[in-house]
């Protein structure tokens, strides 16, 4: 080595051991250096030529960095990916509950289930009237499409259905899809006009209350069930006794009662008489062709048509507007959120 103080090496960095016998910059051959002995006391013989640098150990000591800084691109991902799923939910469901609506419009609410009270999957007074409500409200809709394919359900739930559309101030068309029946034709003759396509199935007026009498079943099994009551018709129909005469006939009259307001309803809404409407009361279903004829419904045809003539009644003219579900979306909102993450985690 030369003892040129401008040609003197650097002194490397810490950590990385100078080669002996070599200076990395001067060109100058350097004196012999003794063997060196190894752990295993081995000689090695000094290097002549110049020695290949190693690998900067830098690399090895940047590498748990650059573990932390892949580890925090992908959790970086995921969470935009879940931001996004986020996003997009929220967006759907706004769209679902608040339709977007330009111009002159024709809302369609979808009935399809059984009717009820109350439950997940079911046709409820609650969701319906939010629908309706909502579509009515609107001042781009000019009339509203309900499409049906019930067959029914509770009566007090049909009644008060029946009820929001017979107090709609918007025209309604029913389009009736492969059955309305029972409770929602209730519904359906509420509406200004209703059609159906040949084959649906349609009418079903009446009412029937099922009770199951398993008592003897019970008896068989040995099962001893006593009911302690505060009257002897409270807890009639339960199932565990056979009811009395007395009790089967408070649930005729409760059935008869219901049918007749049933009939008138429909009386109301169909601009017919109680007797005539009495006399198709029989619980049959009739075909759109044979309904048209008996009264029931106004005309055939598709839910295109529908759409056709609920423009016409909402003064539509030119046959330009928008068709616009105002159907509410049902189901658990955790549930489907849930379900569409772990969908992008598989």
């Amino acid at each position: 080595m030369t003892s040129d103080d401008s040609r003197r090496s650097p002194v490397p960095p810490a950590g990385i051991p100078r080669s002996p016998g070599s200076d990395p910059i001067s060109s100058t051959p350097q004196p012999s250096v003794a063997p060196a002995t190894s752990d295993e006391g081995t000689s090695t013989p000094p290097s002549t030529t110049r020695p290949v640098s190693p690998m900067p150990p830098q690399v090895i000591v940047n590498m748990p960095g650059k573990k932390r800084s892949v580890a925090g691109t992908v959790a970086k991902v995921v969470a935009l990916l879940i931001l996004v799923v986020v996003a997009f939910y929220a967006i759907g469901r706004a769209t679902s509950t608040t339709p977007v609506t330009t111009g002159d419009t024709v809302a369609i609410i979808h009935m399809t289930g059984t009717i009820s009270a109350s439950g997940s999957g079911y046709i409820t007074p609650e969701n319906f009237y939010a629908e309706l409500s909502s579509a009515e409200d609107d001042p781009h809709v000019k009339a509203i499409v309900l499409r049906i394919n019930s067959g029914g359900g509770s009566s007090a739930a049909s009644v008060e259905i029946a009820t929001y559309v017979q107090q709609c101030t918007k025209p309604v068309v029913v389009s009736a899809g492969d059955t309305c029946a029972s409770g929602a034709y209730m519904v359906a003759s509420q509406a200004d006009w209703i059609m159906g396509v040949q084959s649906s199935s349609i009418g079903s007026i009446g009412v029937i209350s099922t009770i199951t009498d398993y008592s003897d079943l019970l008896t068989a099994l040995g099962i001893d069930v006593e009911n302690i009551t505060s009257g002897d018709v409270k807890g009639m129909g339960n199932g565990t006794t056979e009811i009395t005469d007395e009790q089967r006939q408070i649930l005729q009259d409760q059935i008869d009662e219901d049918y007749a307001a049933f009939i008138q309803l429909v009386a109301d809404g169909r601009g017919m008489s109680y007797d005539d409407v009495k006399t198709l009361a029989t619980g049959a279903t009739y075909t759109a062709s044979d309904c048209v004829d008996n009264g029931l419904i106004d005309g055939t045809g598709t839910l295109q048509d529908a759409y056709a003539k609920a423009a016409e009644l909402g003064g539509i003219e030119g046959g330009g507007y928008a068709k616009v579900s105002f159907d509410i979306s049902t189901g658990s909102t955790t549930t489907s959120l849930l379900d569409t993450l772990l969908g992008m985690l598989q």
